[in-house]
């Protein structure tokens, strides 16, 4: 009888403290819901659900304090990114400038959050993460060198319509806060979302007004990412691009031998001038200026008798570089869109001329026949 009154007298304790300690930390029941949520979402729910969950983790855990720094990788990082940079303005731009472009976003992880690990450490080791992982190890890394700075998540409209929940920093300079969105700054993910191409940007540390447009308005940030293609491209150099002109000049004889056609004839004799025109267009395309065919077309009729030309007809295909085998991997693209040219047995030679100057790729073929 004594034991059946213990084992009672135990039971009701047990019960007592389950209850204490739901009463303390409801965050818990929200943990365990979340966790059911995630394994049943869609994409954007994973995203979501995991981003509630990381965050609920961290705060119930660390009470939503400053992260710990106390990581010897994180803090060494921190000091090695910032040395030599004596205002804080400066080794903010550092740690942004460092996280974008060695830091990967994670496809697989996005895809089942719950299978992996978060937060400044993981993503340190592994060199990749999704957006709680870059905001938390920008933060970390901030943090260690002195810097006041909070991680921040909300809806943002990653694309026209689609609303996505996201996560970023804010950094204070002085008496001055600036927004820092490592994740977007890093570079893209293809429409398919089977590709994370980094492309490094500086368009995300800005000011909080300004992050917030681009957060929320897609017209704003397709203009804005424009405007720095523009800008990053203006004052490079422009490189003759020969290997993917043999690729493209390949392809297209590829493409008319499966249909029945003859091969196209390289016409070398004007390739000079084609490459010649592009390499001025591009640098006015990236000045700002509109880009036209007719210049080339005024130049190939005044060759015209000396060449024997009967007709020639033009393409240009202009192309902000996104990775760096954009050419080689749109071949199909680039022959799909001039089908009416490459079906057409009326079509003797081409010439073929491609250039790169920063972000910009032009391709320009012009197809011709003779009397």
């Amino acid at each position: 009888m004594k034991k059946l009154i213990t084992a009672a007298l135990l039971l009701l304790i047990m019960l007592t403290l389950l209850v204490t300690l739901l009463l303390v930390f409801p965050e818990l029941i929200g943990t365990v819901s979340g966790l059911r949520d995630l394994e049943t979402g869609d994409r954007q729910t994973n995203e979501s659900a995991g981003l509630a969950l990381l965050e609920s983790w961290s705060n119930s855990i660390a009470g939503n304090k400053e992260p710990e720094t106390s990581n010897s990788a994180v803090t060494d990082l921190a000091f090695l990114i910032t040395d030599g940079i004596d205002n804080d303005y400066d080794k903010m731009v550092a740690v942004y400038d460092w996280v974008t472009q060695n830091i990967a976003y994670d496809l697989e992880k996005l895809e089942n959050i719950t299978a992996f690990d978060s937060g400044a450490e993981y993503v340190l080791g592994t060199g990749r993460g999704i957006c709680h992982d870059y905001a938390e190890l920008t933060r970390a890394l901030l943090t260690a060198v002195g810097i006041e700075v909070t991680y921040e998540s909300g809806e943002v409209i990653a694309s026209m319509g689609e609303i996505e929940i996201h996560a970023w920093n804010n950094v204070l300079i002085g008496e001055s806060w600036y927004a820092l969105d490592t994740t977007w700054g890093a570079g893209f993910i293809l429409e398919d979302r089977s590709t994370f191409i980094q492309k490094p940007r500086r368009i995300y540390l800005t000011t909080l007004e300004e992050l917030r447009l681009l957060h929320n308005n897609p017209d704003y940030k397709k203009k804005r990412e424009q405007e720095y293609f523009y800008e990053a491209s203006v004052s490079e150099p422009v490189k003759y691009l020969s290997e993917d002109e043999l690729a493209i000049y390949q392809f297209f004889n590829d493409y008319r031998e499966k249909k029945g056609l003859s091969h196209l004839s390289e016409e070398i004799r004007i390739a000079g001038l084609v490459r010649d025109y592009i390499a001025r267009s591009a640098g006015d395309i990236c000045a700002g200026e509109e880009f036209s065919l007719g210049g080339l077309s005024d130049e190939l009729t005044r060759q015209a008798g000396e060449m024997n030309i009967k007709s020639a007809a033009t393409y240009a295909l202009i192309q902000w570089l996104y990775y760096p085998e954009v050419i080689r991997n749109n071949l199909s693209k680039i022959a799909l869109e001039q089908t009416a040219y490459l079906e057409n047995e009326q079509w003797e030679s081409v010439a073929i001329g491609a250039v790169r100057k920063g972000e910009l790729i032009l391709i320009v073929t012009i197809f011709l026949d003779y009397h």
